[in-house]
């Protein structure tokens, strides 16, 4: 039969399982924290990236400029769907594929 504790064992032991919960609190904290950070570097990348292509875009074809978005969409939506443009993704896509990095999605308009 176990031994029964006095109250100062009771209170040393409540007193430690408060501490340890502070310290896994804040052990908590401190990983979701770095979680954040490292997700935000991501985005960030992302976003960069993303710029970094739409500025090319305009570049290429600086109509891009003063398109209202709509517009835009549906150049680009047409512009792919071009056979010679399908094609040249496909070429692309295959040679990303034989370089060992992966597919490149392709997405088609549905007619």
């Amino acid at each position: 039969m176990p031994e029964k504790k006095t109250l100062d064992q009771l209170r040393l032991e409540k007193e430690r399982a408060e501490l340890r919960l502070a310290q896994e609190q804040r052990r908590l904290t401190r990983l979701e924290n770095r979680k954040q950070y490292y997700e935000k570097g991501e985005r960030a990348k992302r976003t960069h990236e993303l710029c970094n292509i739409g500025g090319t875009v305009e570049s290429l074809a600086p109509v891009f400029k003063g398109l209202p978005k709509q517009e835009m969409y549906e150049l680009l939506e047409t512009v792919f769907s071009l056979p010679e443009v399908q094609h040249t993704l496909r070429s692309f896509a295959s040679r990303k594929e034989d370089a060992g990095h992966g597919s490149v999605p392709l997405h088609s308009r549905p007619d």
